[in-house]
């Protein structure tokens, strides 16, 4: 199995693969309790725009994340007050209760994503063809999500060489050739 998060392109490299994946900075805070609303009746919401995603936090509070377009790819995990502070105008635009409300938490960490945001699940590929029983496997960002079925998949692959329950066609590291 074949991981390595946010170095996952280093380690491809050590096993002789072209791995197109990479690190980024994203930065997560939990608001203060929102004022007038159950938090826990609020969908996850994503805005594509801007990249910026919410859902239910603690206590009460919203949390939400962003990553910086901008940003260069690499190493990054101390919080960008900056950026914060222009994402905040962004989901105050989008969810005006959030207005005004104080932190509670406030955190930032490399993550590992890909080209197209999607993990990459299957056999390893290089330029002596793909590697038998070998597994990339990335959540791309999403782990809170999609880590439970990332993982399975990736169980599957290396005990049985196969996955039944997810077509993998569009996961594979052949996608981006």
């Amino acid at each position: 199995v074949l991981t390595g998060g946010p170095q996952l392109a280093e380690v491809g490299a050590l096993a002789g693969a072209r791995v197109p994946a990479g690190g980024t900075r994203h930065q997560v805070v939990v608001t203060a309790p929102l004022r007038g609303l159950d938090v826990n009746e609020l969908p996850m919401v994503f805005d594509i725009t801007s990249g910026i995603y919410w859902r239910p936090g603690e206590s009460g509070g919203l949390m939400w994340g962003m990553s910086n377009p901008d940003e260069a790819p690499g190493v990054a995990t101390e919080f960008d007050w900056t950026y914060y502070q222009k994402a905040r105008d962004r989901i105050e635009e989008l969810f005006p209760p959030v207005a005004g409300l104080g932190l509670k938490r406030a955190w930032a960490a490399t993550i590992d994503y890909t080209p197209d945001h999607l993990p990459i699940l299957g056999a390893l590929l290089t330029d002596d063809g793909p590697v038998a029983g070998t597994v990339v496997a990335g959540a791309a960002g999403h782990g809170m999500m999609w880590g439970p079925a990332v993982a399975q998949v990736a169980a599957d692959l290396t005990t049985t060489g196969e996955c039944s329950w997810l077509d993998l066609t569009d996961l594979g590291l052949d996608r981006f050739d």
